[in-house]
């Protein structure tokens, strides 16, 4: 994985947007990024985290810190990164949840997390997802990491560098899984150990099968009291069976012909005796129905009467129907006259032959006063509602009186309110004013007290400081010293009498140096100068830092002002502020409450006013309303007819004397059209009578329907039967068994049962020798098949049992170690391989890194443990053990091993870019030196960034970007 570019805003310290190009670094291979300590040199580790797994760099961290404190609650928070592996170039751009100001309206909302994955090819951007839960499965697919091995392998946090040296075999085994690509072995042993676990499971199976079928076949020799064993006596066995099967077949056979014979002269005399019977019983039958022949004729002839009289009673029915009409409508004329009599009376007509044109002229001439008399109940109740409603409009209007009166009174207090509430309005803008400035004198005294203490810190270090440069200046000045003895010794060793020294060119030498008992390296003598300088610098920069804290303490101490106590003065305030911010509040409130109560008087004015003119014009209308209705009342009694006792009734009478009078005509006109029917259905009925003397007569020739087909079915069913039974009395063989002697059933039953019997058993002797033989052969064949398919199937699969127990580690495995393990191990050695030579410089020869068998834990899996071998005791160490600035270079060692093999490696990913933060201030400066000349040889392929605030390497890194802090948030400034 490369980083190309990274881009924030409103992140951490970081207010206004920032970016740090990787590729500018390219050349160099190293850069710092230095900085403060909280200046925001780690939040740049967070944002990359963040932007790709929307977490920090340190999972203990809060997210919450993501959003900067410098924002308003307007501005944005954003973070972006360009990012290149294998299979192109990506941005993610992500945004933290914040609480940000409304877009309307007062008040905050807050914001949800954002991400949007892009891919880029140029200047065009194809957007992947925008949905947190699929983009994190995307960046796991393409980095090849989860946030955890990013942080062990790309990322290296504070307090997080070590973890990868120091962590278990099973969590140092995942990370290697991802970086190098494993899975697939790990899927080959899961595929090789299911297809062992199948082949077991089948060999099992078949076992099983083999051990069955051996029992098998031990209980049939044991059931047939033979001990056989092999192929060839088990056949002999049963062809011996077979030659018992043939035996009993040919006891069969013949009970079979035996049976055949005895069934055959059955069957023969029981026809016989059954055409001999069936002779005898037609005879029966035929003197049976001659004996019905003159009832059958009797019922042909009542037959053929009832059906001559069916066709006369049509005619009947129809004469007597005209006469049931015409009776029937002479009583309803009578009726109706004797209705239309009364009706009469009710009314002022006369019975005369107009009476139906008088009634509906009559009536007509009712019907406006109808219309009238049916309003007179509403009219009557609406205008009572109306005299309600005037009672209630009146007493709304006092009501509403009451109202104005009460909000008259109201509204003057409402104006002594806002008065008081302006006032205190005034006096709370004079009470912030003090409150801001007591705040401003109280901020002078803390700055004071900050400044004292980071004084005091700064005076303690310096103290520190100011030892470590002594006791610096004293080691350099002893090796010195003892590098000049020692020159002068070693130069003693060459001086002769009468040869010049090399030094001062004297012939003579009165007292040469003594031979001195050590050697000085020159290499040991620089590094101990450089160390003095650099103390020197250290103490030289701190003094200055002490001196500009001094003079900052004594200004602050000048400003503040130390004898007043601010809290009491700035609680008492508060209480007034309080007590005038209650005031002023109101002054909204009562103001707009005033508005609302001024309306609310004019509009009961107003409403006042409308009831008023509503209630006058209301008791004119019902004066006029009164009026009228009596009138009409009196025009609607001056109609009505006695015994009527409305209109509507009367107009009701004459309307009921026209229907009946009109009834009354229609009915005459019907009785002479019936009258006209009968004499024509009486002739026709005297015409059609047809060999019956009478109607009483055709009518007792009648018969129901049921009875004559009843009838009809017995005639039909005698000559049926008297036809068969004719037929059946002319087939020859009946008559020639009619003449045969009758035969003896029962000798003949006897014997064909005898013969069935005696078959029955020959066949359940043939069945079970069938079965025994059957069940011989399929035990034999089941034996020698189950034996031949296990040892087939072993011969099968014995290479991939072989390669099964191999890679899981079985008995054919050397190393003990499942094949995924396997490769693990091959890949971490390759890694130990290429740290070790820089561990082995980092330590100056005393550390290597070995893997171990165990790392003295109970953990099953320790193939992947770490430990390291120490030269100088001659002891291997757990990795625990180190010292903080050991564990530091040796952890350094083995991420850039990881990131050399895993580049190298093909299939694996690409790590072109590492950031380590901190762990340099625990190196001594000869160390740091060390360490430092290693980074600067393994960063040819790949772009390295230190995040530390260790002064010494600014002299060490050429490419530098420095976080500068001030006062509207930190800002990122390159150095060349």
């Amino acid at each position: 994985m490369k980083l190309l570019e990274l881009s924030f805003a409103g992140i951490g310290p970081f207010a206004s947007a920032q970016t740090l190009n990787f590729t500018n670094y390219q050349n160099d291979g190293l850069f710092l990024l230095t900085g403060p300590t909280g200046s925001g040199k780690t939040t740049i580790l967070d944002a990359i985290v963040y932007a790709l797994y929307g977490a920090l760099a340190d999972p203990q961290a809060d997210k919450e810190r993501m959003r900067c404190a410098f924002c308003t609650d307007t501005d944005p928070s954003w973070v972006q990164l360009d990012f290149e592996v294998s299979a192109g170039t990506f941005r993610i751009r992500r945004t933290p949840p914040f609480w940000r100001a409304k877009t309307r309206g007062s008040g905050k909302v807050k914001t949800s997390e954002t991400v949007v994955l892009s891919k880029v090819a140029g200047t065009e951007q194809k957007v992947l997802s925008s949905k947190i839960a699929e983009t994190a499965a995307l960046i796991y697919e393409l980095v090849g990491l989860n946030i955890e091995q990013f942080r062990q392998t790309i990322i290296l946090p504070q307090g997080k560098f070590d973890k990868f040296l120091r962590s278990d075999t099973d969590t140092r085994k995942k990370v290697l899984q991802s970086i190098f690509r494993t899975f697939a072995y790990d899927r080959f042993a899961a595929l090789v150990a299911d297809k062992a676990r199948e082949v077991a499971n089948e060999n099992t199976l078949l076992r099983h099968s083999e051990d069955a079928a051996r029992a098998s076949l031990q209980t049939l020799l044991s059931r047939e009291q033979c001990e056989l064993d092999g192929e060839e006596l088990a056949e002999s066995f049963i062809a011996d069976l077979n030659e018992k099967l043939r035996h009993v077949r040919q006891v069969h056979d013949l009970a079979r012909r035996q049976a055949e014979t005895a069934e055959k002269d059955l069957e023969i005399a029981k026809n016989l005796h059954t055409q001999q019977q069936t002779y005898r019983e037609a005879m029966q039958k035929k003197a049976a129905l001659d004996e019905q022949q003159e009832t059958i004729t009797a019922a042909r002839r009542r037959v053929e009467r009832a059906s001559a009289a069916e066709k006369v009673s049509g005619f009947i029915s129809a004469a007597r129907h005209t006469d049931q009409q015409l009776s029937q409508n002479q009583q309803r004329l009578h009726k109706l006259t004797e209705k239309l009599q009364g009706a009469l009376e009710k009314t002022d007509l006369t019975a005369r032959e107009n009476v139906v044109e008088d009634a509906t002229h009559a009536a007509s001439a009712l019907q406006d006063l109808v219309v009238l008399e049916k309003t007179l109940s509403a009219r009557a109740v609406a205008l009572e509602n109306d005299k309600l409603q005037t009672i209630k409009l009146r007493e709304n209007t006092a009501k509403i009186q009451s109202q104005l009166t009460a909000t008259t009174q109201y509204i003057s207090a409402l104006k002594d309110k806002v008065s008081a509430a302006i006032n205190a309005g005034k006096k709370l803008a004079e009470l912030l004013e003090q409150k801001q400035l007591l705040t401003a004198e109280k901020q002078k005294l803390e700055k004071w007290q900050n400044a004292k203490e980071a004084l005091q810190k700064i005076s303690d270090r310096l103290h520190e400081v100011g030892k470590n440069k002594v006791l610096a200046a004293e080691r350099a000045a002893r090796l010195h010293a003892r590098f000049a003895l020692a020159a002068a010794s070693e130069l003693a060793t060459h001086l002769e009498d009468g040869v010049p020294c090399l030094v001062c060119g004297s012939t003579s030498h009165p007292a040469p140096a003594e031979k001195s008992p050590d050697t000085i390296a020159t290499d040991e003598l620089m590094d101990a100068t450089k160390v003095a300088a650099a103390a020197e610098e250290k103490y030289s920069n701190l003094k200055l830092q002490h001196s500009e804290a001094k003079k900052l303490t004594d200004e602050c101490a000048a400003q503040a002002d130390r004898s007043t106590d601010f809290e009491a003065l700035l609680y008492g305030l508060g209480i007034e502020i309080e007590t005038a911010q209650k005031y002023a509040n109101n002054l909204d409130t009562s103001q707009l409450e005033l508005e609302e109560k001024t309306n609310e008087s004019t509009a009961l004015r107003d409403q006042l006013g409308a009831l008023t003119t509503k209630l006058e014009l209301l008791t004119k209308k019902i004066d006029t309303e009164t009026a009228q209705l009596e009138s009409d009342k009196a025009s609607v009694a001056a109609a009505i007819f006695a015994p009527a006792k409305s209109v509507a009734q009367t107009q009701d009478n004459l309307l009921q004397v026209q229907q009946l009078a009109t009834r009354q005509e229609q009915l005459h006109d019907d009785n002479v059209l019936l009258q006209r029917r009968r004499y024509v259905a009486h002739a026709e009925l005297t015409q059609n009578l047809r060999g019956f003397k009478d109607v009483a007569e055709a009518t007792a020739a009648l018969l129901p329907t049921a009875e004559i087909t009843a009838m009809n079915a017995q005639i039909t069913a005698w000559e049926n039967e008297q036809f068969a039974v004719a037929k059946q009395l002319d087939d020859p063989q009946l008559r020639v068994a009619a003449t045969a002697p009758t035969p003896d059933l029962p000798p003949l039953i006897k014997a064909a049962e005898d013969a069935r019997t005696a078959l029955a058993l020959a066949t359940e002797e043939l069945g079970s020798a069938k079965q025994r033989d059957a069940a011989s052969r399929t035990v034999l064949t089941d034996y020698l098949q189950a034996r031949h398919n296990l040892a087939e199937f072993q011969d099968s699969t014995a290479d991939l049992r072989w390669v099964a127990n191999l890679v899981a580690g079985g008995d054919s495995n050397q190393q003990r170690a499942p094949l995924a393990t396997w490769v693990l191990i091959d890949r971490l050695e390759q890694t130990l391989q290429v740290a070790n030579p820089i561990l082995d410089k980092m330590s100056q020869g005393r550390y290597q890194l070995v893997r171990v068998g165990s790392d003295g834990s109970r953990r099953l899996n320790q193939a992947l443990s770490l430990a390291v071998m120490d030269y100088i005791t001659g002891v291997t160490r757990a990795t625990t053990s180190l010292s903080g600035g050991e564990t530091f270079y040796c952890s350094l060692a083995l991420a850039l091993a990881l990131a050399e093999v895993v580049t190298a490696e093909a299939g694996g990913i690409t790590i072109e870019t590492m950031l380590i933060d901190e762990g340099f201030g625990s190196l001594d400066p000869e160390k740091l030196e060390v360490v430092m000349a290693q980074l600067q040889g393994h960063n040819a392929q790949r772009v390295i960034g230190i995040i530390s605030h260790v002064s010494e390497l600014k002299q060490q890194v050429n490419a530098r970007v420095e976080v500068r802090p001030t006062d509207v948030g930190s800002r990122l400034h390159k150095e060349v």
